[in-house]
C-alpha cells in the first residue's frame, strides 16, 4: 500500500520497533473526510473498503512485506507493531493522526460495476454487482409490474432505474420518484427489487427529517450513494424544501455527522420514495415542481402466493432487468421528463390549483 510508510525505529540499544507511519504522499490509497478515515484502496480485489479492520489488515501486510525485506541489524531485537495488536497502542495512534490529514474530493461508488467489469483503483467502487447486463429472461418481473403499473407509469419507473444502470447522465437528471397509492398496492415491490439489483449502492433517508432541516438528517448521504430509498415516507407537512432540492439537483451539500466535522460533498443520488399521502406542493415556484415525478399504481395485486413465486424468480433475472431498463432509458432518452409537472400531486395539496 503505497499510502503508508513503514520504517524501523530504535528504541533502545538492543531494540528495534518497526511502525507504520500515517503521514501521506497525496490520496493515492487513503481517503479522509471530516478529520477522519473514509476509505482504502484494496489492491487485491480492486476495491475501496470503508471498513477500519480492513485498515488495520493492510497496514499489516505492508508491515509484513517489509519484514520480509529487512535485514536485522546484529545484536538488536526487531519487533514488528502491528495494528491488529491491542497492546502495543499503534493503532490508537494511527487513528489519531488522520485527523491532521486534509479531507480529500474523492466521491465513492459513482457508478455501478457489474459481474463481467474489472474494478480499477481510479473506479472509486467499494462494491462490485453479483451480475451482468444483458438480454434475458424477465418474465417473472415483467408479471409483477404490469400487473401493479400501468405503462406510462412503469416506464417512468423503468427510465429511473435504467438512468442509473447507464450512469453516464445521473449527474444531470434533477429528478426524484414518488410513488404515491393505498397500502398494500406495490409500493415497496419496487423498491425491494431495487434493493435486490444494488446492494452497496442504496442509502435510506427519512425525508420528514430532510424536510424538517434536522440536525443529522444528511448524514446518509456520506458516502454520496447513487440511490436513496425510503419505504414509507411522508412530505405532506413540509417545512422546507431545500435540502431535497439540494440533493435532487446534485449541488453542494453539507453532510453533519456525529462526532465528526462537517465536509461538504456533490452528490449524484437518485431519490425514490413510497407514500400513503400526497406530497405537500403549494408553492408554483417550488422547486419540487420541475424535480418531482410521481408514480401511481393501478391498485391491482397479484394474490399471495404468485406475488411471492414472482419475487423469487426475480432474484434469477437481475441482469435482464437491468439490461431491459437501460433500453427504455437509452429509448426514451435523458430529457424524456425535462418538463414534466406532476400535476395530480399539485392538485391533490393545492386548493387554489385544484379550484382553478
Amino acid at each position: 500500500m503505497d499510502q503508508v510508510r513503514v520504517h524501523p525505529k530504535q528504541v533502545s540499544k538492543t531494540k528495534i520497533e518497526i511502525i507504520a507511519d500515517p503521514k501521506v504522499r497525496g490520496y493515492h490509497d487513503l481517503i479522509v473526510k471530516g478529520g477522519a478515515f473514509y476509505a482504502v484502496y484494496d489492491e487485491e480485489s480492486g476495491l475501496w473498503s470503508q471498513d477500519l479492520q480492513k485498515l488495520s489488515e493492510l497496514i499489516d501486510l505492508d508491515i509484513d512485506e517489509f519484514m520480509a525485506e529487512y535485514k536485522k541489524p546484529e545484536g538488536f531485537d526487531v519487533q514488528p507493531m502491528y495494528m491488529q495488536s491491542i497492546s502495543n497502542g499503534q493503532w490508537n495512534r494511527y487513528i489519531s493522526s488522520i485527523k491532521n490529514l486534509a479531507d480529500s474530493n474523492i466521491t465513492l461508488n459513482q457508478r455501478m460495476i457489474f459481474a463481467n467489469e474489472k474494478p480499477v483503483r481510479e473506479d472509486y467502487a467499494t462494491t462490485q454487482l453479483p451480475y451482468a447486463v444483458e438480454k434475458g429472461d424477465i418474465s417473472a418481473y415483467d408479471k409483477l409490474m404490469s400487473t401493479l403499473y400501468a405503462p406510462d407509469e412503469r416506464e417512468k419507473l423503468e427510465w429511473g432505474i435504467g438512468a442509473l444502470i447507464d450512469g453516464n447522465d445521473i449527474e444531470y437528471i434533477q429528478k426524484m420518484f414518488v410513488i404515491f397509492g393505498d397500502p398494500g398496492t406495490g409500493k415497496s415491490t419496487v423498491l425491494k427489487i431495487m434493493e435486490m439489483m444494488f446492494p452497496g449502492y442504496i442509502t435510506y433517508f427519512s425525508s420528514e427529517e430532510l424536510g424538517k432541516g434536522y440536525q443529522f438528517a444528511t448524514a446518509p448521504f456520506k458516502s454520496s450513494p447513487l440511490i436513496g430509498i425510503e419505504h414509507d415516507g411522508d412530505l405532506s407537512k413540509l417545512w422546507k424544501n431545500t435540502i431535497l432540492n439540494e440533493i435532487a439537483s446534485h449541488e453542494e451539500l453539507i453532510i453533519n455527522e456525529k462526532g465528526i466535522r462537517q465536509y461538504t460533498i456533490r452528490p449524484k443520488t437518485m431519490l425514490f420514495m413510497g407514500t400513503n399521502k400526497p406530497v405537500k406542493i403549494t408553492d408554483s415556484k417550488s422547486g419540487l415542481i420541475r424535480r418531482l415525478i410521481d408514480i401511481t399504481p393501478t391498485g391491482n395485486t397479484l394474490g399471495p402466493d404468485e406475488y411471492m413465486d414472482a419475487m423469487n424468480h426475480i432474484r434469477f433475472e437481475l441482469g435482464g432487468i437491468a439490461y431491459h431498463c437501460r433500453e427504455v432509458y437509452r429509448k426514451l432518452g435523458r430529457a424524456r421528463y425535462d418538463k414534466y409537472i406532476p400535476t395530480e400531486m399539485i392538485a391533490k395539496t393545492n386548493d387554489i390549483y385544484n379550484f382553478v
